[in-house]
């Protein structure tokens, strides 16, 4: 007969080993978008809000300084090879 062990604060589970099924089932009002839609339109307003806070001074200072939101491609820079 084994010897009975008693569980203690530190002793871990057995670790369950699912294949994501489960997870797919218990969240089915999320899978099927019957969920309520307005904290996913609040995450895809931090997430532009964050794009927008990080690149909109960028943008808006390449318009400032040259007319252009973005510069183009192999453009003219003020850098150039025999300035030295």
């Amino acid at each position: 007969i084994a010897p009975v062990q008693r569980r203690t604060f530190v002793q871990l589970s057995k670790p369950s080993r699912g294949h994501n099924l489960e997870d797919h089932f218990d969240f089915a009002e999320f899978v099927t978008k019957m969920h309520h839609p307005l904290g996913e339109y609040l995450v895809w307003f931090l997430i532009s809000t964050s794009f927008f806070v990080s690149f909109g001074p960028l943008l808006h200072s390449n318009y400032y300084f040259t007319g252009r939101f973005l510069p183009k491609d192999q453009g003219n820079t003020q850098l150039c090879e025999d300035s030295w």
